[in-house]
């Protein structure tokens, strides 16, 4: 089991990160953790965990029951199945938040989500910048750990990354096709050329900067590509003027969201 004081990365990998904006470590999470974890992820998906709430849906299509879905995401598993946490994945990544971001405090893992790409018909996830979903009022010291529960090449839909595009700010994004019934969101003012496609091993991780640009292709082999996403944060600024992001002004307009305030309603 992983110590609360045990250093993770080294100092070159903390100014890697830093100057490009993701990291891949290897080796990061034991195969034996996530062989626990698949069936909890397969019981999530094939229940449709937590749709009523508007906390699964379909990231990259039109989120309609009758339609097959692209795209299927999960927020907060670990608020389904809190077994998740008890091994050491979760611990490890709010120790490399700790280092990454050079705070002592406990409260350092952000939330998580889960994202299955089927096979042969897995949409892409376009490039976006994480932050271009969240509250516009402060600027954020956050960042992803992106896990796949198996090897993850182009083909399926490994990360890529835009070195160094998380010095730029929040760019411009919209939601896919400029479809607001659609919940992910994307954004064409990069350069695919500079891309850098980070295929892993089971037990591989990304590390990326929540303003980095990042993309998956779709997945056209013949089994799921399966990921958990595990978040970690350091100080948050307060903006005196929000952020212009008038693409979340539409957010509201989404199944999903549609979803959550029926329940909200039902259950206040």
């Amino acid at each position: 089991m992983l110590m609360a004081t045990e250093q993770i990365l080294t100092k070159d990998q903390i100014e890697e990160f830093h100057e490009n904006g993701f990291l891949v470590l290897r080796n990061f999470a034991s195969v034996e953790e996530i062989q626990k974890i698949i069936p909890i992820y397969r019981k999530l998906f094939d229940n449709k965990v937590g749709r009523e709430m508007g906390l699964q849906f379909d990231l990259g299509g039109a989120d309609d029951n009758d339609e097959r879905e692209v795209l299927p995401q999960i927020l907060g598993p670990s608020t389904f199945f809190p077994e998740l946490k008890e091994g050491d994945h979760y611990k490890k990544v709010a120790q490399i938040a700790r280092e990454i971001f050079n705070v002592p405090t406990d409260n350092v893992c952000g939330g998580d989500h889960a994202i299955l790409k089927p096979a042969h018909y897995g949409s892409v996830t376009p490039w976006h910048q994480d932050e271009a979903y969240w509250v516009p009022d402060s600027i954020h010291e956050a960042f992803s750990v992106w896990m796949p529960l198996q090897d993850v090449t182009v083909e399926s839909g490994c990360m890529q990354f835009i070195p160094g595009s998380h010095k730029n700010g929040i760019l411009k994004h919209q939601h896919i096709n400029n479809n607001p019934k659609i919940h992910a969101l994307e954004t064409f003012d990069y350069d695919e050329t500079k891309a850098v496609a980070c295929p892993l091993k089971m037990g591989d991780v990304t590390v990326h900067h929540c303003r980095t640009l990042h993309y998956t292709a779709a997945n056209n082999t013949s089994k799921d590509r399966l990921a958990l996403i595990v978040g970690g944060h350091g100080k948050s600024i307060k903006l005196d003027k929000p952020k212009d992001m008038p693409w979340n002004e539409k957010n509201n307009e989404t199944p999903r969201a549609i979803r959550r305030k029926e329940y909200d309603e039902k259950n206040k």
